[in-house]
């Protein structure tokens, strides 16, 4: 009987679970985001409000757009790393760095979700993820509108062509006609004087 409760003893005590770290109490924040638009030249950081949700609306004249975060652990004993995933653009989750910014280039028109993880300067993952859409604007000459304008001027252009050329071909027939009316006039003329 005590053999049988030394081992119940130990079973219950030890679960793998335990082995697990706690969670991080900090919760992963974006600071500001900072744009190159083509339009104005040069950099400009945008700074975030606390809590802000997006979404991040990028014209298509946008050459890069980088986002700052951090975790806010201000007693960590050791550097704090993060994880970023841009859905729609990386194949995967980024290795674990300590830089607390990263830059994404020429992103295509379309929908995308930045997903920022990060870990406390004792190496436990915060227990939330943060998540901000990011939409990039298509260019108007790549929406539909265009391509729609671009078919009824081009059917337009046909049509003119068409009218013009045909327009040619009339006047060209009716010159061959009068020509062989005066010649089969003349020969009548010849024939009966």
């Amino acid at each position: 009987p005590l053999r049988r409760q030394r081992q119940m003893c130990i079973r219950d005590s030890f679960k793998a679970d335990d082995l697990k770290p706690e969670p991080s109490p900090y919760q992963p924040t974006l600071t500001a985001y900072r744009i190159l638009d083509k339009k104005v030249g040069h950099e400009t950081i945008h700074q975030l409000p606390a809590g802000w949700e997006g979404p991040l609306v990028l014209s298509p004249s946008v050459v890069y757009c980088a986002f700052d975060f951090t975790v806010p652990d201000f007693f960590a004993k050791d550097e704090r790393k993060y994880q970023t995933f841009l859905e729609g653009f990386d194949p995967d989750w980024t290795a674990q760095t300590t830089t607390p910014s990263i830059r994404y280039t020429q992103l295509s028109p379309g929908e995308y979700t930045f997903n920022l993880q990060g870990y406390d300067g004792e190496g436990r993952r915060t227990a939330k993820m943060r998540e901000i859409k990011v939409l990039v604007e298509t260019p108007w000459y790549l929406t539909y509108w265009f391509f729609a304008a671009c078919l009824v001027c081009l059917g337009w252009l046909i049509y003119a062509i068409y009218h013009y050329r045909m327009g040619q071909l009339r006047a060209q027939m009716e010159t061959t006609r009068r020509f062989q009316s005066l010649e089969l006039r003349s020969l009548r003329q010849q024939l009966n004087p």
